[in-house]
């Protein structure tokens, strides 16, 4: 492939370019688009010189590497020195290139010679709490997208120590119990009530199960939201009518026999972004994929039950709720446009709705229904401490969300030691489909990930596996009543 200029008389391959950069011919500084021009000066007044280079080196054969005489010497070098055989001086050094793996679901391309300061920088790491690791995927991240992925050392250590001297405590954020409850709750043959069949069917009947199923970037999406709704409510006093009933007045909705208080959260679109993304910048096509998913939500029906347990005179009574629901209705409206700013949005521009508009979320009563009792916390970055965890945001799967609220759940009822049965155990994370079709192997692969991505998340401090009392396979955990 070639690269040529305008108007000039004068082309170079790619591998032309890199051996004169590699010989020290050409300045590496000028490998930037800024400096373009400058390079093709260099090489058109020098290139005589530069192309009998090229020739001599690849078409005469007059470099060779010198490499270690043993085995064991070639695999302990650091480094190989190719010498012009004419001169028999050094032409340049080649460097041994390794992967590194900095932190889970961070790998480096370094040099071999400097493993040594690398591992010194890994020690550094694990010096991090959980909160302070997150934070530091975090920061790389940004750091990543901004830089290319090329680090220095020294960059690294920066973001380190300024990790460290945080000590601040993860924030918990609620989620109603019967919100978990529904989540996690398994495929059963129940009937809906008659009444409830109707409205399956009038919606299209493609709704066949009882319980809250969601994908990774659903799941993602609203526990962002649950973020906000803590942020924006009163969550310090349970006495309040106003704990985690959002920052707008309370929407009646029929909910079971009888009308419910559904929280209503308003909040600007630009705060949903940040909060999904995990970071303060966001591009055009990142808020596209945020609105689909919000909408889709907004979209999507879960036939929804349990039971609400409550105490009236001493006599614990019971509340059957059965529904068929989306978890929020989004209203979306903009306000005080000047006409320039009409026209502007009228022409398609976006940028007027991000900066003028809200969003007012109505959400589904189950979302916090008996919050000040029956709850399941969550560290307010648990989207961050997933991915991380997953090794990134594209391996994050439904068995993996799915066994972390399980273990979650289990921490906040003080259940610190659960055991289940193998069949139990992948039935609960969605993957007895799997097992039923004959494919073994790529459950026994998912229910390891998912169980290696909640150790990693410090989730799971240890499990083993024995033989039941009735010679089955069953899954023992010991979990983190820190987490």
């Amino acid at each position: 492939m070639k690269k040529e200029t305008e108007k000039r008389d004068i082309s170079f391959s790619t591998k032309e370019l890199n051996t004169w950069v590699i010989a020290g011919l050409i300045d590496e500084a000028l490998l930037v688009p800024k400096k373009m021009k400058e390079l093709y000066d260099f090489i058109e007044n020098n290139q005589d010189k530069l192309f009998n280079y090229f020739k001599e080196d690849f078409g005469d054969k007059s470099l060779q590497v010198s490499i270690p005489s043993t085995i064991e010497g070639l695999e302990s070098a650091n480094t190989l020195t190719v010498v012009n055989k004419k001169t028999g001086k050094k032409a340049y050094t080649l460097d041994k290139i390794m992967y590194f793996e900095l932190i889970y679901g961070v790998n480096l391309k370094i040099k071999a010679c400097e493993i040594n300061d690398w591992e010194k920088v890994k020690n550094k790491l694990k010096k991090l709490t959980k909160d302070q690791s997150s934070l530091f995927f975090q920061t790389f991240s940004e750091m990543a997208t901004i830089t290319k992925g090329c680090f220095a050392q020294k960059d690294l250590i920066k973001i380190i120590n300024k990790v460290l001297s945080k000590k601040t405590k993860s924030t918990k954020i609620r989620h109603s119990g019967h919100f978990a409850d529904s989540k996690l709750q398994c495929s059963t043959n129940d009937k809906p009530l008659p009444e409830t069949q109707r409205l399956i069917e009038e919606l299209g009947g493609t709704i066949k199960a009882f319980g809250i199923k969601l994908t990774p970037p659903e799941d993602k999406l609203m526990n962002a939201i649950y973020k906000l709704l803590h942020d924006k409510s009163e969550n310090k006093n349970i006495t309040s009518d106003l704990f985690y009933a959002g920052n707008e007045e309370a929407k009646l909705v029929v909910y079971g026999d009888k009308q419910e208080k559904a929280p209503v959260l308003r909040i600007k679109p630009s705060e949903l972004y940040k909060e999904y993304l995990g970071k303060d910048d966001y591009s055009g096509k990142e808020i596209i994929i945020i609105k689909n998913l919000l909408y889709s939500i907004n979209d999507k029906k879960f036939l929804i039950r349990y039971d609400r347990k409550r105490k009236v005179h001493e006599e614990i009574l019971t509340d059957r709720i059965e529904a068929v629901h989306s978890l929020l209705n989004i209203v979306s409206y903009i306000e005080g446009l000047t006409e320039k700013e009409v026209k502007k949005l009228d022409s398609g521009d976006a940028s007027v709705r991000e900066k003028k508009g809200e969003l007012i979320l109505a959400l589904h009563p189950i979302l916090t229904d008996q919050i000040k009792t029956k709850y399941v916390e969550y560290p307010e970055d648990i989207n961050q401490r997933t991915i991380i965890a997953s090794g990134g945001p594209l391996r994050v799967t439904k068995s993996i969300t799915t066994l972390r609220d399980y273990m979650l759940r289990e921490i906040s009822a003080n259940r610190l030691n659960p055991e289940l049965n193998e069949e139990t155990l992948i039935k609960q994370i969605g993957l007895s489909p799997q097992m039923t079709a004959g494919r073994k192997k790529r459950v026994s692969q998912r229910l390891d990930t998912a169980i290696q991505a909640s150790k990693r998340m410090g989730l799971i401090l240890e499990y083993k596996k024995i033989i039941g009392a009735q010679g089955q396979m069953k899954y023992v955990f010991t979990l983190n009543k820190d987490f």
